[in-house]
């Protein structure tokens, strides 16, 4: 249901159901970047961040996780 007065879509037992693709915009304007000192890799479909302080190896650990046929993702600075 549209509320006309402000142009938003509002919702109550007699409308029908929400796409997620209708809440995207909504999402979006919650999300909130966060960066971290790390390294992100992908193991088995997830991803994993190793995350500490310059020269605690983390860039060994992800090169190790490499060539076992894991995907590097990003280095130094990763945004969540």
């Amino acid at each position: 249901m549209r509320d006309h007065r402000r142009g938003r879509k509002t919702l109550n037992s007699a409308s029908s159901p929400v796409s997620p693709l209708d809440l995207r915009p909504a999402l979006l304007e919650t999300l909130q970047w966060r960066s971290f000192h790390g390294t992100l890799v992908q193991v088995g479909g997830v991803g994993v961040l190793l995350e500490g302080p310059s020269g605690s190896g983390k860039s060994e650990i992800a090169l190790e996780l490499l060539a076992h046929g894991h995907r590097w993702i990003a280095d130094d600075v990763v945004q969540i």
